[in-house]
């Protein structure tokens, strides 16, 4: 190949980065703005170094490369697969690029989040003592998890070992998607190969041309999880060398370590096995690591009764009278939840309430107390929104008018403050309300015609974001939600917290994601109020204080939070942030199970097996289990398999997936 066609070819990718910059596919950071610039890795592909930027402590990671083709359009290659998947939790988080001159070249570096605890390899060599088996499960799960979610979105890491793995807080940060594995291959570095040896399907070993797929990462993944039981690396006494491949090749694989629960070998075993179609796909490593967590979590429980055994004793207590006392207790608290209570669920979306109305003047904010109707709601105004007419001129966007709008926007709030997620909202206005262009058209033109109110700013941002009707729009989206919150709307203030939280059309900054929380439950949202709730339950941009979590908890649940509701039952369960009660538990994990909550079914049957807060009836608990596991609720079914084997055969069927944690699905 001549110079010129390696400058041609060069120049195409080096263009490509630089049109993304301009098209805001990827946010530029200035080099100047770096401070406190320190070295802290290297490899065939170029350095990483930890830098702080100026007027900020937070400390981010920068990745350069060499400036040559191969490595270019490897640097291309992943950062399009980066910004595919750049949402999940157990993802490195890539926030852009930088670009400094060097030598009159330009010479370009990713700008990621920062693991402070550095690889898999360094972290479990420093602190395998201090970890329990359930840190090694929630381990485990983290890195099944996101090499899940990359399956899922037809990617392939190929790449997978202890230094592809970071670890930040503790927890799991999947990095490099195969990028040091193609850089090294192609600057035919045999020893860098031989170093990766325990990591690899082993039919790569044997014939080098073989095509890695997603069964390869499931290998790699078995070595990970016997590296994550034992904290050292594969066959860490053996030389990594041919004679090493070869053993391998012939069966060799690392020995079980003492004390390993027969569940978690079994499963890395079976990953690890020759043939890649004997081995698990990624979504049933997921799930039995998840079995295996809640049967952890089950044994808590029940260790947790037999330290309090006159609780529970038949012989110390009448429970019958505990509980009589309870429901005396309890009844303020639980008609207060019982008469707020209105769920929005996948069975009963159809069942809309729009007869809400605003109070909108001189640009205050505030929605007038919803009557929460326990008989049958209906969908008149859905219906009457849906009858407008098809012949779209300009004077038809008359039809929409300020009451139509607002309506519309309270029914929104509404759904959110019964515990509806973001994506369901989402899913709700596209399929239940805009279903025809014709209206989602009127009602952007009405919408951008009358940008005079803070809601409806904060409405057409809405539509920016979910690409409703309009292209999506990140930076619009964000800006219109600003603009939104500074005017002391609520609902915008939800919304301009989770674009912090994410990373949506601005930098990601747990900090303000927690700031316009809070001013949203203190200006009586009360999404608001849930989300705070998490913030200080996990220590989003903010001191983990179980107190407050619990109080802003229980403020959702008297307001008819129904994610709420089981947060705070869980509060009782525990006893976090306020005294242990498990009999409330259960009466909030009652009041829900009747509600088709299939999460607190399964907690439900808990109790009813273990006994928490209620006597032990296995007839429940078994009718309990099986309705969660027939509302897709995954752990319920493993555990209705392995409680009950003869009964779960051609019983179990699965109408709906029940969503994860608030914070991976809002």
């Amino acid at each position: 190949m001549s110079k010129n066609t390696k400058v041609e070819d060069l120049n195409y990718y080096v263009n490509w980065l630089e049109r993304s910059i301009i098209e805001e596919h990827i946010e530029l950071y200035k080099y100047s703005d770096f401070k406190n610039i320190q070295l802290i890795g290297s490899g065939a592909y170029g350095n990483v170094y930890r830098v702080n930027r100026k007027n900020s402590d937070h400390s981010l990671a920068l990745k350069s490369f060499n400036y040559d083709k191969q490595t270019l359009k490897e640097v291309v290659k992943e950062l399009k697969l980066h910004l595919s998947v750049n949402y999940h939790e157990s993802i490195i988080r890539l926030y852009g690029i930088t670009r400094v001159e060097v030598d009159a070249i330009q010479e370009y570096s990713f700008v990621l989040e920062y693991a402070d605890s550095g690889t898999l390899n360094t972290y479990l060599n420093e602190h395998i003592n201090e970890l329990d088996w359930n840190n090694k499960y929630i381990l485990a799960s983290q890195l099944a998890s996101a090499i899940e979610f990359l399956h899922e979105n037809n990617i392939i890491h190929r790449d997978l070992h202890g230094n592809n793995v970071l670890i930040h807080k503790k927890n799991i940060k999947l990095a490099d998607f195969g990028l040091s594995k193609k850089i090294t291959e192609a600057s035919s570095n045999t020893s860098k190969i031989f170093g990766m040896i325990p990591y690899i399907d082993p039919k790569k070993l044997d014939n080098p041309n073989y095509k890695l797929d997603k069964k390869s990462d499931v290998y790699s993944i078995g070595v990970l999880l016997w590296q994550i039981s034992s904290g050292h690396k594969p066959f860490y006494e053996t030389d990594y060398d041919v004679s090493l491949a070869l053993s391998i090749l012939n069966g060799k694989r690392e020995k079980i370590i003492d004390g390993t629960p027969v569940k978690y070998n079994n499963l890395y075993r079976e990953c690890w096995r020759d043939e890649p179609n004997k081995r698990p796909n990624m979504q049933e490593i997921v799930t039995i690591l998840k079995s295996i967590i809640s049967l952890v979590e089950n044994d808590i429980i029940i260790d947790n009764i037999n330290e309090k055994k006159e609780i529970y004793s038949m012989d110390d207590c009448d429970i019958n009278s505990v509980l009589s006392k309870a429901t005396v207790d309890l009844n303020n608290e639980l008609v207060l939840v019982n008469d707020k209570l209105s769920i929005v669920s996948s069975d009963s979306i159809n069942n809309i309430d729009l007869n809400n109305e605003l109070i909108l003047s001189n640009g205050e904010y505030n929605i007038i107390k919803y009557e929460y109707e326990r008989n049958s709601l209906n969908q008149n105004y859905a219906n009457s929104f849906l009858s407008v007419s098809s012949d779209v001129t300009e004077s038809s966007v008359n039809l929409i008018n300020f009451l139509d709008v607002n309506r519309l926007i309270a029914f929104v709030i509404k759904k959110h403050d019964r515990g509806i997620t973001f994506y369901q909202v989402q899913q709700l206005i596209r399929k239940q309300i805009l279903q025809t262009n014709q209206v989602t058209d009127q009602l952007i033109k009405w919408l951008l015609k009358n940008q005079d109110k803070s809601q409806y700013i904060w409405f057409l941002g809405f539509f920016y974001y979910y690409n409703i009707g309009v292209e999506e729009n990140a930076s619009r989206a964000f800006e219109m939600f600003s603009k939104a919150a500074d005017d002391n709307c609520p609902i915008a203030q939800v919304y301009l917290a989770k674009c912090y939280y994410d990373g949506y059309g601005t930098n990601l900054n747990k900090n303000l994601s927690f700031y316009w929380y809070q001013k949203s439950a203190e200006n009586g949202c009360i999404i608001g109020q849930l989300y705070l709730g998490n913030c200080y339950e996990f220590g989003i941009g903010t001191d983990v204080n179980a107190k407050k979590s619990f109080h802003f908890y229980k403020e959702a649940t008297k307001n008819g939070n129904t994610t709420a509701i089981l947060y705070l039952a869980t509060c009782y369960r525990l006893g976090k942030g306020v005294e242990k009660n498990e009999i409330k538990a259960f009466k909030y994990y009652e009041i829900m199970a009747n509600q088709e909550i299939s999460d607190a079914q399964y907690q439900l049957g808990n109790c009813f097996y273990y006994g928490i807060g209620t006597k032990i009836d296995k007839i429940q608990a078994k009718c309990w289990y099986e309705k969660a596991t027939n509302n897709g609720n995954i752990i319920a079914k493993q555990f209705y398999k392995k409680c009950y084997p003869l009964n779960c055969k051609n019983k179990i069927n699965f109408k709906k997936s029940w969503p994860i944690r608030i914070f991976q699905c809002i």
